[in-house]
């Protein structure tokens, strides 16, 4: 004769911090029989328990002190390694996502071959490496060639070589002293554009000029 077992096992574990269920474990057991001997055939079928909270595992993050952080120009070579065209040093940086980092105490420069030197120091910042994008902030100085300038925030966009900040900042090129709400400085071409500039500008004669 034929004869069918039907049995639902349900496990539980108990933690510190409460229980958790496990699975429920649904098994439907054949046993085919005629009256002969032997190993019958056993087909089992697994459900999750219905309800169950899922934890999710979360990414760690790991701050490191004095940590160096470098954008890489993607620019084909001869097969040699690529030289950074910006380079940060930190008292401590975290790894947010990607690699995308936040950082505290920075100091940088960016050089490309051929394009402005530009130094940075700055309170804090977000460093994109995959995006090769810098958002500097809190005290930023800003040194190119004979400028230098004191900024709330800048952004040093290494793809374009541009600095470009949209807040109020102060510049000094050794004889004059300006104000604006804006600016860009372009590493490239070596210029630079404020938005609506003010304060003394003073102009040095040069020897055989007009």
């Amino acid at each position: 004769m034929s004869r069918w077992v039907l049995a639902r096992i349900s496990r539980r574990l108990a933690t510190k911090t409460g229980e958790i269920s496990g699975l429920a474990l649904l098994c439907s057991i054949a046993a085919l029989g005629c009256g002969g001997d032997g190993e019958q055939p056993l087909n089992i079928t697994t459900s999750e328990s219905e309800g169950l909270p899922v934890a999710e595992a979360q990414p760690a993050q790991t701050t490191i002190v004095g940590m160096k952080l470098e954008i890489h120009d993607d620019s084909p070579t001869d097969g040699g390694l690529r030289k950074p065209v910006f380079t940060a040093t930190t008292e401590e940086a975290t790894r947010k996502a990607g690699n995308m980092y936040t950082a505290q105490g920075i100091e940088a420069r960016a050089e490309r071959e051929g394009d402005l030197p530009v130094t940075f120091t700055a309170a804090e910042g977000t460093i994109d490496l995959d995006n090769k994008l810098a958002e500097l902030r809190g005290k930023v100085e800003l040194r190119a060639g004979d400028i230098v300038m004191n900024l709330a925030d800048v952004t040093w966009d290494a793809k374009a070589g541009t600095a470009r900040s949209e807040h109020a900042l102060t510049l000094a090129d050794g004889s004059s002293i300006l104000t604006a709400s804006g600016m860009e400085l372009n590493t490239k071409d070596r210029t630079y554009s404020l938005r609506d500039p003010g304060g003394d500008i003073r102009l040095k004669h040069r020897e055989g000029s007009i």
